[in-house]
């Protein structure tokens, strides 16, 4: 039995030390390409920059992977590329000012121009709360704020001292509220990630459609770079779809990249 036991923490210690090697080899290698990506970028060889940026998103995504990625394509003029690496990279950073800043100088340069579809203050300030951690972040904070509420409530059930009680008490009150708050937000956080209800026009020129049918008549034409707001996909091959402005119409999906 001993023997067996022996055996069971050797195989426990050998497959610490694999996992300690495997992610000291991935986070060595995600260091390596991202350096390669931005001594690339400053050398001005944006196309190898975009194939190694590409790369690091493979590892994970991030706002600072997709802004560095948008300003690539910014300098090799694909406008399109460049404000759905911005738009992403908002998703995951809603308040940052410097990717802000990248998305609205490159928005001037559209041929459209349509007025900002953004959301209101309240509502950014609330996502950009959202962002200050990860969906697991979220939700190992959850976790640990019920099993804190658990003990806490246990201590105000059988302590003598009415003060320790009272404390108890409202300290477990408080991290059964930050449990509920980080199962909300996780929920939320990976809401926005992965829900995909913006577009961004990807080919020089879209003629948007009155119905989904290639002989309808012509409800208006954007441009490359132009965002949208997905209203409907229901029809195959067809978005539903409604601009800053108001307009409103059907377009192919292939003519759009989905932020």
């Amino acid at each position: 039995m001993k023997r067996v036991i022996l055996i069971e923490n050797n195989v426990r210690k050998v497959v610490m030390m694999l996992l300690l090697v495997v992610n000291n080899v991935v986070g060595v290698y995600a260091s390596e390409l991202k350096a390669n990506a931005d001594a690339a970028y400053r050398v001005a060889d944006y196309q190898k920059a975009i194939e190694l940026y590409k790369q690091e998103l493979h590892n994970g995504e991030s706002a600072a992977v997709f802004h560095n990625l948008g300003n690539c394509y910014y300098r090799i003029g694909n406008l399109s590329q460049a404000v759905l690496c911005y738009e992403r990279a908002l998703k995951y950073s809603p308040m940052d000012k410097d990717i802000q800043h990248s998305l609205e100088v490159t928005q001037r340069k559209t041929i459209d121009r349509l007025p900002s579809d953004g959301d209101i203050l309240f509502t950014r300030w609330y996502k950009g709360l959202l962002s200050v951690m990860s969906i697991d972040a979220w939700t190992y904070t959850a976790i640990a704020s019920l099993v804190l509420s658990l003990i806490l409530f246990l201590l105000y059930l059988f302590a003598d001292n009415i003060l320790v009680r009272r404390l108890a008490f409202y300290m477990s009150l408080t991290f059964f509220v930050l449990f509920a708050c980080g199962n909300l937000f996780a929920w939320q956080r990976k809401n926005i990630l992965t829900t995909h209800d913006t577009a961004v026009v990807v080919g020089e020129t879209l003629m948007v459609k009155s119905s989904p049918a290639d002989n309808a008549s012509d409800a208006c034409i954007i441009h490359e770079g132009t965002t949208l707001t997905i209203t409907d996909r229901d029809i195959k091959g067809w978005y539903a779809i409604r601009l800053s402005d108001g307009r409103q119409g059907w377009i192919k999906t292939k003519e759009v990249e989905e932020i």
